[in-house]
């Protein structure tokens, strides 16, 4: 009974979203201008490390993310450009935004009252521009079928060794009842 339990526990475990220090980075391009912005567990992904490559592998340009977790770089490449943005500890996500996407946003960006372009979180409410976002989550289907996937290894590892323990204790009754034959 303990042993069932034991693994309802871990598999609660496994299935149980995990959202610790999740890294989030939403891109728009507007004003000709590549708009990056990593948020690590809802707050700006201050620090972390941006870089940006051509379809080829060569870095067009390095740099970090300021305390609004934002990167800018005015656009200046044609083809694809490989994002990656770094917070550290593993933390990292990695997209590639066509050419298509990097022209899309040749079009003025819309001015807030005070004439400073909007941030990249209005670009959900459908200004205009290319925009996206990796939020770095695992669909429901596929943590499903993770933790499934535990509870079936854990209950088959678990039976093996009850198996063997249940093997060892015949195989002794066995030479028990030969030695007294």
């Amino acid at each position: 009974m303990k042993r069932i339990l034991f693994i309802f526990v871990l598999g609660g475990l496994a299935t149980s979203p995990v959202a610790a220090h999740r890294l989030t980075a939403d891109w728009q391009v507007t004003d000709n201008t590549l708009v990056l912005a990593g948020r690590t567990d809802g707050a700006p992904a201050t620090g972390a490390e941006v870089q940006l490559q051509s379809a080829s592998g060569a870095t067009l340009a390095e740099g970090t993310l300021d305390a609004a977790g934002v990167y800018r770089w005015p656009l200046n490449a044609t083809g694809e450009v490989t994002v990656v943005v770094n917070a550290g500890l593993g933390h990292r996500r990695t997209f590639v935004l066509s050419a298509d996407d990097l022209r899309a946003g040749a079009v003025p960006s819309p001015a807030s009252s005070s004439g400073q372009p909007l941030p990249v979180a209005s670009a959900a409410q459908g200004l205009p521009g290319a925009q996206g976002s990796t939020d770095g989550s695992s669909p429901l289907a596929v943590r499903v079928v993770l933790g499934l996937t535990f509870l079936l290894a854990a209950t088959a590892t678990g039976m093996s060794f009850s198996n063997r323990r249940r093997l060892a204790h015949l195989e002794q009754r066995g030479q028990q009842h030969e030695s007294r034959s």
